[in-house]
This record gives structure tokens, C-alpha cells and sequence, in this order.
């Protein structure tokens, strides 16, 4: 997961710089660019740059949520064993005790 969100950082920050690159590093020729659009194209570029930042914020919360649930599950299977142990104890002393 630490993967897919280093990458998706690195995606965009190149993505900016190379567009800081193309309006000769100042972000002030970028924004002018990006005002002189029809509303449309400032709707969609906007769209562009926030999606990918949500999907990585929901994608971290639910990586969270399944590592809790992962170490919920873990927890549960340990107590599991430990009553299915127990069990098998007093099964084994039951049937030695009927003898």
C-alpha cells in the first residue's frame, strides 16, 4: 500500500513540475493559464487534480480498516485455539477419568 501511495505522489508532483516547467517555474503563469479556461475546463482540471488525492485518502483509510480487522481476526483465531485446546484437554481428561 506504502507502494501504490509513494507512486501516486511521485505521479503528481512530476505531473506538477513538469507543467511548472512548461509556464517557465512561475505558478502565478499557471494559474492565469488555467482562469483564462472556460468554466468547464476548470471544472475538469480540477476534477483531475483532486480525484487522485481522494482516492488516496480513502484507499489509506480503508488499508487501516483492514489492518484492524486483520489483527482483530488474529486475536480471535488465537482465543479460538486456546478454547479449542482446552477442550480437547478436558476431553482427553473426561475420557481417562471414565476409565
Amino acid at each position: 500500500m506504502r507502494f501504490v501511495v509513494l507512486a501516486t505522489i511521485i505521479a503528481l508532483l512530476s505531473a506538477l513540475g513538469l507543467q511548472l516547467s512548461l509556464v517557465e517555474g512561475e505558478p502565478i503563469k499557471l494559474m492565469e493559464l488555467m482562469l483564462s479556461q472556460s468554466r468547464a475546463q476548470q471544472a475538469a482540471w480540477i476534477i483531475i487534480a483532486v480525484v487522485p488525492l481522494v482516492f488516496m485518502f480513502v484507499a489509506l483509510l480503508e488499508h487501516e480498516k483492514l489492518r484492524r480487522e486483520r489483527q482483530t481476526n488474529d486475536l480471535l483465531g488465537t482465543r479460538l485455539r486456546g478454547v479449542r485446546e482446552s477442550l480437547s484437554l478436558l476431553g482427553v481428561a473426561r475420557h481417562h477419568g471414565q476409565r
